[in-house]
């Protein structure tokens, strides 16, 4: 059931990012992964960007005890010319 819902998951991001930008693919580092469950690092968690949104910089935050890290994205709102 993992595996169905881990391919449906995937095809819903492919369709969003063809549209939104994924700010960690723009301005992050690494593997960015952000679900931490044993040896397996996977990034599961998005900060997605749309039309005059940019991403500055992304980056992990420290283990606060969740299975998650956080995800710190500075972001900026391009002013309309």
């Amino acid at each position: 059931m993992l595996r169905i819902d881990s391919l449906r998951l995937s095809l819903c991001l492919a369709s969003t990012t063809s549209v939104l930008t994924d700010a960690f693919s723009r301005a992050g580092f690494g593997l960015g992964a952000t679900r931490l469950n044993g040896w397996i690092r996977v990034r599961i968690d998005h900060v997605l960007t749309g039309p005059g949104w940019y991403a500055d910089s992304v980056k992990l935050g420290p283990d606060l005890g969740s299975d998650h890290l956080p995800l710190i994205v500075d972001l900026t709102l391009v002013p309309k010319s």
